[in-house]
């Protein structure tokens, strides 16, 4: 996985707001950190080369929103609507993306660590070199997704819905759930541990399994 190209140190100090400054709704090589942007609507909004840190996005819509090579720590993105666009090179850290829309997104070399992303939808999103580690996943969508080389690693995934998702080389096997929305064939190649192998016999062939 490529890391992020962004030098912390060197960046000026900054608001979210500049972006509004340029013509092509473009902002970048600034840290931003506790301010809160809410409720505003930019069509492709550009970010990059930033950091965020503790900064509240309030139900924004950024449809067609780039992001490439930054950093988002302890922010909450929840129920933005970040869906048609690209990330590219970033690192969420401790963030909140509750019902965040990614929907139709290219997902790129991101790292989601230790992030609360319960009901976010990530459907019909091409996912390459994507890490999800230790999050919470509960109800989110994968729906219609193209993984390439993704990892999900202790996460819960309770009633992630995977429908029309291919998990080939996926490996599961350290998450939590309860319930999953999928398909048996798109199970094919998909590394899981004993106790959900059991859930899924029982599931789809109604046999249980004794121990």
């Amino acid at each position: 996985m490529l890391q992020p190209n962004v030098n912390e140190k060197t960046n000026a100090e900054g608001s979210f707001f500049q972006i509004f400054e340029d013509e092509d709704f473009l902002i970048e090589n600034v840290n931003i950190s506790k301010e809160v942007i809410e409720q505003q609507a930019i069509q492709h909004p550009v970010i990059e080369r930033c950091v965020f840190e503790h900064v509240i996005f309030a139900a924004n819509d950024f449809i067609g929103i780039e992001i490439s090579n930054c950093i988002f720590r302890n922010c909450d993105l929840s129920n933005c609507d970040l869906s048609k666009g690209s990330i590219h090179r970033t690192h969420f850290f401790n963030c909140k993306m509750v019902g965040t829309l990614f929907s139709e997104n290219y997902i790129g070399d991101v790292d989601f660590q230790d992030c609360k992303m319960n009901f976010a939808n990530f459907s019909d999103s091409k996912i390459k070199a994507a890490r999800f580690e230790g999050c919470l996943l509960n109800s989110a969508d994968f729906i219609e997704c193209l993984f390439q080389t993704t990892a999900f690693s202790q996460c819960d995934i309770d009633q992630v819905n995977f429908s029309g998702t291919h998990l080939k080389k996926m490996d599961l096997s350290s998450c939590d759930f309860n319930q999953l929305s999928i398909q048996s064939e798109n199970l094919k190649g998909c590394k899981i541990n004993s106790r959900q192998a059991n859930y899924f016999i029982q599931s789809f062939l109604g046999i249980t399994v004794v121990e």
